[in-house]
Formats: structure tokens, sequence, C-alpha cells
């Protein structure tokens, strides 16, 4: 089992200093889509680790972390758009499958 040390706890202080105010979000649901406003893309959700949040390119490839503060719920538009694209993505891959080769 992992236990923070007192160097994580002291960074953790440091991001989220509670006299300050700054309370950090709330993780949504693994798989919720939402937009890194640093690199303005949309990606989905994948965990919380020492108050980093792990984000996936909804079209799969590799993870990568950012602060909380940086994230936002992709728009109703956001999630259309990716939808659209995971079930045309989808019916290629089911067309190019069903092909009679000759």
């Amino acid at each position: 089992m992992y236990r923070r040390s007192d160097g994580d706890h002291q960074r953790r202080r440091e991001l989220y200093d509670t006299t300050a105010g700054v309370v950090p979000p709330q993780p949504p649901t693994v798989g919720t889509l939402v937009v890194d406003t640093g690199q303005e893309t949309v990606a989905e959700f994948r965990a919380e680790l020492a108050g980093r949040w792990y984000l996936r390119p909804v079209s799969g490839g590799v993870e990568w972390d950012v602060d909380p503060r940086t994230v936002q719920p992709a728009s109703p538009e956001q999630r259309l758009r990716v939808e659209l694209a995971r079930a045309n993505a989808q019916s290629h891959r089911n067309a190019y499958c069903k092909r009679d080769p000759k």
C-alpha cells in the first residue's frame, strides 16, 4: 500500500491552500468527457492521484496529467461531436470487417 510522504502532503497543501479559500474540485466519474483548457482538448477523465487528474484522448492513446483547476466539463456540443466521431469510426470498422473478399 502506498503511503504519502511528508513531501506529498506538503505539495498537496501548496496546491490547495485551504487558508486561501482554494478548494480542490471534485473529480468526475471515470469516462466523463472534459476539456483540458491548457491544450484546448476534449478528453476522458480516467483517474485522480495526488491532486492531479489523468485524462486520455477520446480516440485512445497515452494518458496525461493535469491540474484539476484547468479542466472544465465538456459542453453538449463538444460531447455530441465526440459521440458522432465514435459512431462514425465504429461504422467504418464494421463495414470493413463485413466486406466479402474476392
